[in-house]
């Protein structure tokens, strides 16, 4: 990632999207009493989603898993005299940072300065 601020001055280093990972089968009481392939989406409300979620559940893959995306991102960025630290709320988590998003950074002097950037679509 790369800061660039109004004076000129840069800051760059990693950031790390938040992010917990389930097994599939950890959601396996979800579907109980409602028999092979009706999952969520079958039959509820008259509405036909497809297949559960994507064939999830006891009937489907029990190996995999899903990323439950938090929407918090942590940086901390090296640059002229320190390190600046930030934190993001992503708009679009499973987008990453290209889905937009607002925060705060903290620069080595504790001046705090608002962040936004844009979704790119």
């Amino acid at each position: 990632m790369v800061a660039s601020l109004t004076n000129g001055q840069v800051y760059q280093g990693q950031f790390f999207q938040i992010t917990q990972e389930s097994r599939v089968t950890d959601y396996g009481p979800l579907w109980s009493g409602w028999g092979p392939g009706y999952g969520w989406g079958r039959g509820w409300g008259g509405r036909r989603w497809g297949y559960g979620w994507g064939g999830w559940g006891p009937w489907g893959p029990t190996d995999e898993t899903i990323t439950h995306y938090s929407g918090q991102v942590l940086a901390n960025l090296a640059g002229p005299g320190g390190y600046m630290r930030c934190h993001f709320t992503l708009m679009r988590p499973s987008s990453g940072m290209s889905g937009g998003g607002v925060g705060q950074c903290q620069l080595p002097n504790s001046t705090i300065i608002q962040a936004q950037f844009v979704p790119r679509y």
